[in-house]
């Protein structure tokens, strides 16, 4: 590995947020278990998640088959994939590692080849003048009258700008009455009769009338038959009584014709 580069993953998402992971080996595996080199302890994270190779100076990432899968970027990746410098790698959708490349801290310092000197805290007091010469009075500091600054000259007028020309506005148009529409044709279409509409109540009411008629027509009809056989057997013969079965054939046959009278 190039010991000139630092190579680790910080954790931007999950169970220990900001964790810095320092990638030092050349085979590293990420997972939930705790005997894998980058262990994260989260459900969503598979066992044997991801695997980590170092090849052609930095490092591939590859899915181990995990459950939720391993994304790069937000995409889902399917087979090896080179990292670069910032690329987030997620384990899932709730982890995100942040993958970073930095150089390490092997750069020479440049040490200053100037002397060194002792600068008093204090300045140094003036040496004394000569024998016999009188110090000068220091000079009056009043700086010399400063010269009148020249007024700058008037800027020349502006040249004047024609005046615009009116704009002549067209008087708007007269609003345009409505012109009435022509009568419609009366139509000649025929109404359509319908028959009136029985609510269901009363069509219900009407059904039960009819069958109670039908009924009592029924118990009528067998009544009249039954009198009418019980009338034949009264006023029966008495030949008819010493052999009822002989002629019971013949009576069967005024009985059906009962119905016709």
């Amino acid at each position: 590995m190039d010991s000139s580069r630092v190579f680790r993953l910080v954790m931007r998402r999950g169970p220990q947020p900001d964790k810095i992971f320092t990638l030092t080996e050349e085979l590293l595996t990420l997972g939930r278990e705790g005997s894998s080199e980058i262990a994260v302890n989260d459900p969503e994270v598979s066992r044997q998640h991801a695997r980590l190779a170092f090849q052609s100076g930095g490092y591939v990432i590859e899915d181990l088959g995990s459950t939720n899968g391993t994304f790069v970027n937000g995409s889902r990746i399917a087979g090896p994939y080179a990292l670069s410098n910032g690329d987030e790698v997620g384990l899932g959708e709730m982890i995100i590692l942040a993958y970073q490349v930095s150089i390490g801290a092997e750069a020479e310092t440049v040490v200053s080849m100037a002397p060194e000197f002792d600068i008093p805290s204090e300045p140094l007091a003036a040496p004394p003048p000569p024998f016999g010469i009188s110090e000068p009075e220091p000079a009056s500091a009043s700086p010399p009258p400063l010269a009148a600054r020249p007024e700058s000259p008037p800027p020349p007028p502006l040249p004047s700008q024609p005046e615009p020309e009116p704009v002549s506005v067209m008087p708007p148009p007269p609003p345009r009455e409505h012109e009435p529409l022509p009568p419609r044709p009366p139509t000649t279409a025929t109404p359509v009769s319908r028959p009136p509409f029985k609510p269901p109540e009363e069509e219900r009411k009407s059904r039960k009338k009819l069958m109670i008629g039908c009924g009592c027509l029924l118990v009528i009809f067998v009544c009249a038959v039954t009198l009418g056989v019980a009338k034949l057997l009264w006023d029966a013969p008495t030949e008819f009584w010493q052999d009822p079965i002989g002629n019971f054939s013949s009576l069967f046959g005024v009985v059906m014709l009962l119905p016709f009278f």
